[in-house]
C-alpha cells in the first residue's frame, strides 16, 4: 500500500474521501443530469391531463334538505290540546332513522328509475363531447316489453319530419318507422313519442341507450347519500353527484315527492283501518240503542207511567250513579281484555284495540311505544326479509314491551275487579232499596239505565269518527321541504387537482424510474463505491466525453480532461520516485469495453509531451487494437512475430507521428500460438529489457485480467498496476477481484474512468479552461445521440 495524500506540488483534480454525508446538492445536480427525461415526463403528464379535462364530462354535486315530522314525543302532543293528540295510538309513529331508510328503500329507488327513465340516456350523435339530453330530448321511447339483453345496447335515432324518423340498430342499416306507432325490434317493443323539443332536431340524430334496470336501482341506492344534518332537529339531507345538474335536480326532487305520496298512502291506511273499527262499533251500539229505546217505548206504554216521585228520583239517581261506574268498570275491563288478547297474539298484521277509557298514561304510553315498534316492523318487512339481523333488536323490545303491559294490565284489572266487587255489592242494596217501589217503576228504571249508557258510548264514538275524519282528509306533507335540490359547483373533474397530479406523476415517475434504476443498478457509479468495495487506492478520475477520436492530448478544447492525465502522469511519476528509467506501467481491468486503450494511449502521449522517452507496448495479442490509434496498418509486424522470431528488435518500434518521444509498440497481427504461451517466452524478457534501457517509461496495455492471465505474466518485470475501473459498465461485484491483486503486484492502484463531474469540476474545466477559440469536435450524430440517450 502507499500513501495517496496528493503533494502539494501537483495539482489537485479531485480531493478522493469516503464522506457518506447527504450533500442536497449532489443529490439535485444528480437527477438534474436527466433533465431531458424529467422535461418530456412533464410534457406528456401535463398533456394528457390538458386532455383528460378537455372531455371529461363535469360531474357536480345536488343537494336537497327536509324537514320529517318526528312523532316518536307522544307525551308532548298530549300536553299541546291537540284534538287528534288521541290518534297517536291509531296512527304510526315516525322515527328519522327509519324515515331515512324508507327514503333509500328499493320500493322508492324502483319507482323513480321506472317513471324517469334512468335506465334510458338520450344522447346527442357527436363523436367527442357527446350532451346528455335528459330532460330536453326530441323523442320519449315507452317500452311494452324488453328484451332480457337490452343492456349496453344503443340504437341511433334520425328525426326526418313531423312524422317519421329512421332507427339505426346493427350493421348500419336505417329503418323508416312512424311516430307513436308500436315497433317491434331487437331490444323489445316499443312506441317512440315526441317531445316539444322536436323541432330543433329535425334532421339531426340522437343516440338512445339503455342500462340494466337493475343495476340501475342499486347504483341509485348507492349513489344518494342520506345523512342528519342536524341531531337536535330532524332535519335530513340528501346527496347525489351527477354528471347532468338537471338530471340530478329531477331525481332528488322527484324522490321527494313519491317518498311524501308513500307517508300519504301509509298514513290514510292506517287512519281508515281506526275508522272501520269505530264504524263497526258505532252499529253494534246504535242497534242496541234503539232495541233499549223501543222496550223503554213500550213499557211505558204499556204501563201508562207519566210521573216518578222524589223517592224513585233519589233511588234512581243513587242506582244510575253506581251503575255508571260499574259500567265504566266493565268497559275497563272489556278493553284490558281486549289489550290482553292482543298482547297474547303474535299477528303482525291484527289492529291495535283503542285504549279508550283507560286513565293509566304508563299503560297507554307502552301500547304506542307497542304500535309504533310494530308499524315500524311492518315497514321495514315489506322491504327486508323477516330473518334478516336487523329485526332482532326491534323483535327484542316487542317482547319486553309485551311482558311489561302483561304486568301492568295484570295490575289494573286486579283493580278493576275489587272496584267490581264493591259495586254489585252496592248495587244489591240499591235494589234492595228500590223494591220498595212498585214494579213498573222499578223496571223503568233499569230500562232508562240501560239507555243512557248506551247513549253515552255512542255520542263519544261519534265524536272520535268526526276528529278522526278530519285527520283522514288531511293534505298536510309530513316531509317540509326546506331546500328544493339545488346544483353546487364542478365537483370533478377539478382543474387544479389533476394539474397538480398531472405535475407530481410527471416528476415523480421519471424520479421513480431512476431511483429503481439506481437501487436495481450493479454497476459502479463513482469513486465512492470503489473506495467502499475496495483496499485499492484511486489514483485519479477521468470524466466521461463524447468524441469520435479517442486521443485527446492534442485537442485543446478537452483541456479539463488533459489536466486530469496530467495529474494521472504526476502520480504516477511520484509512485516510481525511486526509478530513474525504465519505469514500467501496466495497465488491464476486468473486461473488455472500460477504457483501457483510451487511458493507456492518451497516459502515454501525456508522459511523452513532458519530455521523457515512452514507449508504448501492446501486449493484448488476441486482437490488435491500439495501432488503428496511432494510424498503423493492422498488417503490421509487431510482439507476436517478434516473439515467433520473424522480426528483428529493431523493426518492431514505430514512432508515434502525435509526439517525437512517444514509440508505439503494435500487437502484430494473430498467430497460431496461444498469447499465454507467447508472453511466456524469454524474447519478452529480453524486449523488456531493451526497453527499460532505452525509454524513461513503458506503459504496457495488457487484455482484461478476469478474461486472460496476460497480466499476472507480467508481474515478473515488477510494474506498476493501473487497475481501469469504468463507470456505469464495471460491475460492482467485479471490484472485490481487485484486492486480490496485491498478492502478485507490489504497487497497484485504480484509474476510475467516465467519472461523472463533481461539484466544482464543471468550473474547473469550463471557467478555469475557456476554450476560445477552439473548435467543439464533430463526433457525429450517432454519438451525439447516445450522449443525449445517456440522459435518461
Amino acid at each position: 500500500m502507499f500513501n495517496t495524500t496528493p503533494k502539494n506540488d501537483y495539482p489537485i483534480v479531485r480531493a478522493y474521501s469516503q464522506d457518506d454525508s447527504f450533500k442536497p446538492r449532489e443529490v439535485l445536480m444528480k437527477y438534474l443530469f436527466h433533465w431531458p427525461l424529467f422535461f418530456i415526463s412533464l410534457t406528456m403528464c401535463i398533456a394528457l391531463a390538458a386532455v383528460y379535462l378537455k372531455i371529461t364530462q363535469p360531474v357536480y354535486e345536488i343537494k336537497a334538505s327536509l324537514l320529517i315530522k318526528d312523532d316518536n314525543n307522544l307525551e308532548n302532543n298530549r300536553r299541546s290540546g291537540n284534538a287528534l293528540q288521541e290518534l297517536d295510538l291509531t296512527s304510526p309513529n315516525k322515527a328519522v332513522d327509519t324515515e331515512m331508510e324508507v327514503l333509500k328503500s328499493r320500493s322508492l329507488i324502483t319507482t323513480l328509475v321506472s317513471d324517469l327513465q334512468l335506465w334510458i340516456d338520450y344522447q346527442s350523435d357527436k363523436k367527442i363531447g357527446k350532451e346528455n339530453l335528459f330532460g330536453k330530448s326530441p323523442v320519449k321511447i315507452n317500452f311494452s316489453r324488453t328484451d332480457e339483453k337490452i343492456e349496453s345496447k344503443k340504437i341511433l335515432v334520425y328525426i326526418k319530419n313531423d312524422k317519421t324518423f329512421f332507427i339505426t340498430e346493427k350493421a348500419d342499416i336505417a329503418v323508416e318507422y312512424q311516430f307513436d306507432k308500436e315497433i317491434t325490434s331487437s331490444i323489445g317493443t316499443f312506441v317512440i313519442e315526441k317531445t316539444p323539443f322536436y323541432k330543433d332536431y329535425v334532421g339531426k340524430a340522437i343516440v338512445i341507450s339503455f342500462k340494466d334496470f337493475e343495476r340501475t336501482v342499486s347504483d341509485y341506492q348507492k349513489g344518494i347519500e342520506i345523512a342528519l344534518l342536524n341531531k337536535k332537529s330532524p332535519t335530513v339531507g340528501l346527496t347525489l353527484t351527477d354528471a347532468t345538474r338537471e338530471r340530478g335536480k329531477s331525481v332528488l326532487n322527484y324522490l321527494i315527492t313519491i317518498y311524501n305520496k308513500a307517508t300519504f298512502a301509509e298514513k290514510n291506511r292506517v287512519t281508515a283501518s281506526t275508522l272501520n273499527f269505530i264504524d263497526s262499533r258505532l252499529a253494534t251500539i246504535s242497534k242496541e240503542l234503539s232495541e233499549v229505546e223501543k222496550e223503554s217505548e213500550q213499557f211505558k206504554s204499556s204501563r201508562r207511567l207519566t210521573d216518578i216521585t222524589s223517592e224513585s228520583r233519589i233511588f234512581l239517581e243513587n242506582a244510575q250513579a253506581n251503575d255508571t261506574k260499574l259500567n265504566d268498570v266493565k268497559v275497563k275491563l272489556n278493553v284490558i281484555e281486549g289489550i290482553e288478547e292482543y298482547i297474547s297474539s303474535n299477528s303482525l298484521y291484527k289492529k291495535v284495540p283503542s285504549t279508550l277509557g283507560i286513565d293509566d298514561p304508563g299503560l297507554n304510553g307502552m301500547i304506542a311505544k307497542l304500535n309504533e315498534l310494530e308499524t315500524n316492523k311492518a315497514r321495514l318487512l315489506s322491504t327486508t326479509p323477516e330473518n334478516n339481523p336487523i329485526f332482532n333488536p326491534i323483535n327484542s323490545q316487542i317482547a319486553d314491551l309485551k311482558t311489561a303491559i302483561k304486568i301492568n294490565i295484570s295490575t289494573i284489572k286486579l283493580t278493576l275487579e275489587n272496584t267490581k266487587a264493591k259495586l254489585e255489592i252496592f248495587e244489591e242494596g240499591f235494589k234492595a232499596d228500590i223494591s220498595k217501589i212498585p214494579g213498573e217503576e222499578r223496571e223503568y228504571i233499569a230500562i232508562k239505565r240501560q239507555q243512557n249508557v248506551k247513549q253515552d258510548l255512542f255520542l263519544y264514538l261519534l265524536k272520535k269518527k268526526e276528529e278522526i275524519s278530519l285527520s283522514y282528509a288531511s293534505t298536510l306533507a309530513d316531509a317540509r321541504v326546506i331546500d328544493a335540490a339545488y346544483a353546487g359547483p364542478v365537483k370533478w373533474p377539478n382543474k387544479i387537482l389533476v394539474l397538480v397530479i398531472a405535475l407530481l406523476a410527471g416528476l415523480g415517475l421519471p424520479l421513480g424510474l431512476l431511483i429503481a434504476r439506481s437501487l436495481f443498478n450493479d454497476k459502479v457509479k463513482d469513486s465512492a463505491i470503489v473506495n467502499r468495495e475496495t483496499v485499492l487506492p484511486v489514483i485519479a478520475e477521468i470524466r466521461q466525453i463524447s468524441t469520435d477520436k479517442p486521443i485527446i492530448i492534442n485537442n485543446p478544447y478537452f483541456n479539463g480532461i488533459i489536466e486530469e492525465f496530467r495529474y494521472l502522469r504526476t502520480k504516477i511519476l511520484d509512485l516510481h520516485s525511486k526509478t530513474e528509467q525504465g519505469r514500467i506501467t501496466l495497465l488491464t481491468s476486468n473486461v473488455t469495453g472500460e477504457g483501457k486503450s483510451f487511458i493507456a494511449s492518451n497516459l502515454a502521449l501525456s508522459l511523452a509531451k513532458s519530455g521523457r522517452r515512452v514507449a508504448l507496448l501492446d501486449l493484448d495479442l488476441r486482437r490488435n487494437y491500439l495501432a488503428s490509434f496511432f494510424s498503423i496498418a493492422s498488417d503490421e509486424p509487431g510482439v507476436i512475430q517478434f516473439l515467433e522470431g520473424e522480426i528483428a528488435l529493431e523493426s518492431l518500434v514505430k514512432k508515434s507521428e502525435m509526439h517525437y518521444g512517444l514509440d508505439v509498440i503494435p500487437s502484430g497481427f494473430s498467430s497460431e500460438n496461444l498469447a499465454s504461451e507467447l508472453i511466456e517466452k524469454v524474447e519478452l524478457e529480453i524486449l523488456m529489457n531493451r526497453l527499460k534501457q532505452n525509454y524513461d517509461d513503458i506503459v504496457i496495455y495488457a487484455p482484461p485480467i478476469r478474461l486472460a492471465a496476460d497480466a499476472l505474466i507480467l508481474a515478473k518485470f515488477n510494474p506498476l498496476l493501473l487497475f481501469v475501473v469504468r463507470c456505469n459498465r464495471t460491475k460492482i461485484g467485479y471490484l472485490k477481484f481487485i484486492n486480490s491483486l496485491q498478492k502478485s503486484f507490489t504497487q497497484t492502484g485504480i484509474v476510475i474512468n467516465s467519472a461523472k463531474p463533481e461539484e466544482g469540476i464543471n468550473n474547473y474545466g469550463n471557467s478555469y479552461y475557456q476554450n476560445k477559440g477552439y473548435n467543439k469536435p464533430n463526433i457525429g450524430f450517432k454519438r451525439k445521440f447516445f450522449a443525449f440517450f445517456k440522459r435518461f
